[in-house]
């Protein structure tokens, strides 16, 4: 699985100077949570203001059983505090939800 996280790994959920790290909820193996990072980070490279404004956290569900009775059948799973976006979703779809934070 593609583990690419941003330079500054913050706790999950924190907003520090409008910074925003999205939990990204995971497991190895996962080809389409893979897509929705790439998704993810396609997105921040086409966006300069949203890059400076989001970052991605992955979390393992593998390491919480809460975890895996939660996302194990939904994952991939984009989360910041109460908001979740679920798969499938387009960059669009995404770009409409960070925006929404």
């Amino acid at each position: 699985m593609n583990t690419q996280i941003s330079n500054n790994q913050r706790s999950n959920n924190q907003r520090s100077n409008n910074h925003i790290t999205i939990n990204l909820m995971t497991t190895l193996g996962c080809h389409l949570c893979d897509e929705a990072l790439q998704i993810f980070n396609d997105l921040l490279a086409e966006n300069p203001a949203l890059f400076k404004r989001f970052e991605i956290h992955l979390v393992e569900i593998a390491d919480s059983e809460h975890l895996i009775e939660s996302y194990g059948i939904r994952i991939p799973v984009l989360q910041y505090d109460e908001q979740e976006l679920a798969w499938i979703f387009s960059m669009d779809d995404l770009s409409q939800w960070l925006q929404s934070l």
